[in-house]
């Protein structure tokens, strides 16, 4: 009888063991699981927020580009304007007194 009460100890104290331990493991998948989703979600959120800081930058750098090309443009005339004033006595910037240039 007694040998009966300890296997029958035994297997029940087995018993609960194995439902921890499945328990355990489900827990522990559905943690892995929930981690899964976060870091998909993050992974995503994180390369959205870099190509729009890719072309943000892109943009700045576009309109950079196009201001400084702008203002070589502008200087380009003026020293164009300059060197025609310069060889040419005849041009209309020549022919302004001196003290009303620029």
């Amino acid at each position: 009888m007694k040998k009966l009460l300890i296997a029958a100890s035994t297997i029940g104290i087995l018993a609960v063991l194995s439902a921890c331990s499945q328990q355990t493991k489900d827990k522990a998948s559905e943690t892995v699981e929930a981690a899964k989703t976060d870091i998909a979600a993050n992974t995503s959120q994180v390369a959205k927020e870099a190509e729009s800081a890719a072309q943000s930058a892109a943009e700045t750098t576009k309109n950079a580009v196009q201001a400084a090309a702008d203002t070589t443009s502008e200087v380009a005339k003026e020293v164009g304007a300059r060197a025609d004033a310069a060889t040419n006595p005849n041009s209309a910037e020549s022919q302004v007194p001196e003290e009303q240039k620029y």
